[in-house]
């Protein structure tokens, strides 16, 4: 029945209807929302990145294909969108210099600023299936739709991502958000 409702809105959203849009990325906004957070680092970063990466789906909402998931078409485009911003944010800052304070995510327990210096040490393909799978709660192969890639390769990120984040993390295990289905 959920899926019926999913494939109606998306039918009527591709034929211009806003409130079908809404009712589509309405549920998908806080999983968004969290992975632009642990993309970027920033909430005021996460929060433009996921604005924009709704415009731009509003925009190619004709691309998706009836029949597959909108949740990992929708975000691959805010991880795009993210690292979009990532880049768009290193050469401003490469060219303003070391005037600008670095933004952190919040202050939080020293576990969460662990965790978050360990996500940051992962490259962009690794980090980016960690987040798509434990913060947005994606299985694996969804992880795979959202990131155009083959299962292999993301449960292959995802191992050597894991193995790096607790060998940074040491003795305490990486507490990611949820359990690993791989």
């Amino acid at each position: 029945m959920a899926n019926q409702i999913t494939e109606q809105s998306l039918a009527s959203a591709q034929r211009g209807d806003s409130d079908a849009f809404a009712r589509l990325v309405s549920p998908l906004l806080p999983v968004a929302y969290r992975l632009a957070v642990g993309m970027l680092m920033s909430r005021d970063d996460a929060m433009d990145a996921v604005q924009e990466a709704t415009v731009r789906a509003w925009r190619k909402i004709a691309n998706v294909t009836p029949g597959l998931p909108f949740g990992p078409w929708y975000l691959g485009i805010v991880t795009r969108e993210c690292r979009h911003a990532a880049r768009f944010r290193w050469r401003f800052m490469a060219e303003a210099g070391d005037d600008i304070p670095d933004r952190d995510l919040t202050a939080g327990t020293e576990q969460a600023e662990d965790i978050r210096r360990a996500l940051r040490s992962l490259s962009n393909p690794q980090r980016q299936v960690v987040l798509l799978h434990f913060y947005g709660d994606l299985t694996l192969e969804q992880v795979g739709l959202a990131t155009h890639t083959p299962l292999g390769t993301v449960k292959s990120r995802l191992n050597r991502a894991l193995a790096r984040l607790k060998a940074r993390l040491g003795e305490q295990e990486p507490s990611l958000g949820a359990e690993q289905d791989a």
